[in-house]
């Protein structure tokens, strides 16, 4: 132990990177713990990020999905919106982690355009918040795909906290 500067070298130190992704350690348990059960520091957009076709330093983020009853959601983000700025700065390949970990801050929407986004006018200003994410986002039974009943469930995260919706999914499938 005398080789490490802190508890966080030292479990790096045992753990084979990039292989083993799924080891984490944490300096806030209650983090940690909110995490487990749903609850986390969110405005209820998630995103994706692209760089931009022609200027591969650019880069854009379009919508993914948005949490309801959200900051994102109240503000009318929708699935498929492409926004290019964050608080009137163009995002980069450099700067989005930086942009993007505030807990405020202003999209600027942006026009698709093949890969090239052209900003708009419009602004969003998403502020984030304890959210409670029901993991259970879709559940759904298609008749007669091929013959058979299929059953379609997308589920976010392992939570204790929706065990009964988790259940209810199933029981519905079931039926």
């Amino acid at each position: 132990m005398a080789g490490f500067s802190n508890s966080e070298n030292i479990f790096e130190s045992l753990l084979l990177r990039p292989t083993d992704r799924f080891s984490w350690i944490v300096d806030d348990y209650t983090v940690l713990e909110n995490a487990f059960l749903g609850v986390t520091l969110n405005n209820g957009m998630e995103f994706g990020l692209v760089r931009y076709k022609t200027t591969t330093s650019n880069v854009f983020g379009y919508v993914r999905y948005v949490i309801p009853a959200s900051d994102a959601a109240t503000k009318g983000i929708i699935r498929g919106m492409v926004f290019s700025q964050i608080d009137g700065i163009q995002i980069t390949d450099t700067n989005y982690s930086s942009l993007l970990n505030n807990n405020s801050y202003t999209i600027g929407l942006a026009d698709f355009n093949d890969g090239d986004p052209i900003s708009t006018a419009t602004t969003i200003n998403l502020i984030k918040s304890q959210l409670e994410e029901n993991p259970v986002k879709i559940t759904k039974v298609f008749d007669e795909v091929m013959g058979n009943k299929i059953g379609y469930l997308i589920y976010n995260q392992f939570s204790a906290s929706f065990d009964a919706e988790l259940n209810n999914a199933f029981l519905t499938f079931k039926n």
